[in-house]
């Protein structure tokens, strides 16, 4: 009954949705649950990043680069343009200290 109460609303505001209706003991009905919350803490965890992008392309300069704007909205990270210049003094800035700290970091806790 509840959801036929959402239903309406749902509808009127525009969202794509399935409602999952069945008891906890139903396996797959769980895992759909589950496949569901994965995806959406992704996306909501896609909205919070940014991807640097050396250099520079003008929007829409070349038939084969990514369209910022569909980048941002459908999929969620921003694209962040980083200039060569501003790269190459990044770079020359970093501490060898600070880069064998973080490299012992991930092979101590990661397969590598």
């Amino acid at each position: 009954m509840g959801e036929l109460v959402l239903k309406g609303t749902l509808e009127r505001l525009d969202y794509e949705f399935n409602f999952i209706a069945g008891f906890p003991e139903e396996e797959e009905k769980i895992k759909k649950a589950f496949d569901y919350i994965y995806a959406a803490r992704a996306k909501k965890l896609l909205k919070r990043v940014g991807f640097g992008q050396l250099g520079y392309t003008g929007i829409g300069m070349y038939p084969g680069t990514f369209d910022h704007t569909f980048m941002r909205r459908y999929i969620g990270p921003e694209i962040v343009q980083i200039p060569e210049c501003e790269f190459d003094d990044c770079m020359n800035n970093i501490k060898e200290k600070k880069v064998s700290n973080l490299l012992k970091y991930f092979k101590d806790n990661f397969d590598l």
